[in-house]
């Protein structure tokens, strides 16, 4: 999916404005969590490069009645169509940067794009680790998917959460 080029000096905002913003994507349905972190190196592929250092992690929700039908195809249906929301989510919010001046770069899952997904989930409080080594979140448990993006806006790192998965 081909990105728009950035255009027009970065629009400034505070830190903590440019994390809310985020909060439309929610509103307009288009994931259900939003979290950004300091991008750090051990989570990009030995194989990949990126100049920038912020990640905004996105995460859009199963619909449970239908992921109960996994292995089945209507539960695959499911999983494929949040995949695609994710993929759709991170190219939405990359292209609102770069309308705002700011480069910035989309990254969909599992293992095709530049950075490792759960670390970085998890450092912006998306949940805790679970012995299955995926994410629970406290919300939505581990029925959701991830998207990233990539980006050098000044945004707001949002909080770890510890709920107490272990316990």
């Amino acid at each position: 999916t081909p990105l728009p080029k950035v255009t027009g000096a970065p629009v400034q905002r505070a830190p903590g404005d440019w994390t809310a913003a985020l909060d439309q994507f929610i509103e307009a349905g288009d994931c259900e969590m939003v979290g950004v972190t300091r991008l750090r190196p051990d989570w990009v592929f030995d194989h990949e490069e990126t100049g920038f250092g912020t990640v905004i992690m996105l995460g859009v929700q199963h619909i449970y009645e239908e992921l109960k039908h996994v292995p089945a195809t209507r539960g695959g249906k499911d999983v494929t169509r949040q995949y695609g929301r994710a993929f759709e989510v991170s190219i939405k919010v990359a292209s609102w940067l770069r309308a705002q001046g700011w480069d910035a770069d989309p990254v969909t899952g599992p293992m095709t794009g530049k950075i490792l997904m759960i670390p970085p989930a998890l450092e912006c409080g998306f949940g805790e680790l679970g012995k299955h080594g995926s994410l629970i979140n406290p919300e939505f448990g581990s029925a959701f998917r991830l998207g990233a993006v990539l980006t050098d806006a000044p945004f707001a790192v949002t909080e770890k959460r510890v709920f107490g998965v272990d316990d």
